[in-house]
């Protein structure tokens, strides 16, 4: 499995372009008014501007290689300010084998950088914004996780890579390490306090049993092929 597309809702495609592309340097892929779209790696990051006076926000992550982390967060720092929590700013995630670190965007997503020691990612080049893998991570927040996750299983063969039980009190990881959707029940905390809320999102996947997914109770909507 991995993320082809991920289309989310922004407030300002200009002040998105200002973050994305000018300031970490992703390749604009399309631009207007209405939305603007960034290639990551092998996933596209697309932002439509949201109604007036909605600001959704959301949390994903972006896969970095695992030899380069070090340098991806000095890299990122450089470019905005890093999230801190516990005067943290660096996660050591042991039981995935990752790491990572997050930052803000303007329209207040938390966005990471996250490597994954496990996975083969060698990079001999210097970091830059060309070195990002692609999605790793992308969360989900639900009201009843054990549905959702039934759900994604049943349309498009991917499940629980981590642990054999839902826990709806925890993240679910589901999908492959490195392409995963994070389960969340709403109102669960995410890092730095912010709560998961569902808001509007269209994600295409790649190397799952084509179909298509819409819930009932969430404004999602997700396709899948081979």
């Amino acid at each position: 499995m991995h993320f082809r597309e991920v289309v989310m809702e922004a407030p300002s495609a200009a002040t998105m372009r200002a973050f994305y592309g000018d300031a970490l340097m992703l390749t604009i892929v399309s631009e207007s008014n209405e939305e603007i779209a960034f290639r990551a790696g092998s996933s596209t990051l697309r932002f439509r501007r949201s109604a007036p006076g909605t600001a959704p926000t959301y949390h994903f992550a972006l896969r970095v290689p695992g030899n380069t982390f070090a340098e991806a967060k000095s890299w990122l720092g450089e470019r905005t300010k890093l999230a801190r929590e516990d005067d943290q700013d660096e996660f050591d995630w042991g039981f995935w084998g990752a790491r990572a670190v997050h930052a803000y965007d303007p329209a207040g997503n938390i966005i990471e950088l996250i490597s994954f020691s496990q996975l083969p990612s060698p990079s001999d080049a210097p970091f830059s914004s060309d070195s990002f893998i692609g999605l790793a991570e992308l969360g989900l927040p639900v009201a009843d996780p054990h549905a959702a996750v039934r759900q994604l299983s049943d349309t498009f063969g991917i499940g629980l890579w981590d642990g054999n039980e839902v826990n709806a009190d925890r993240l679910s990881p589901v999908g492959v390490q490195g392409a995963t959707f994070l389960v969340a029940p709403v109102g669960r905390r995410w890092l730095f306090g912010d709560i998961a809320a569902d808001h509007p999102l269209e994600v295409v996947l790649g190397g799952v049993r084509e179909g298509s997914l819409e819930f009932a109770d969430h404004p999602y909507r997700i396709v899948g092929a081979v």
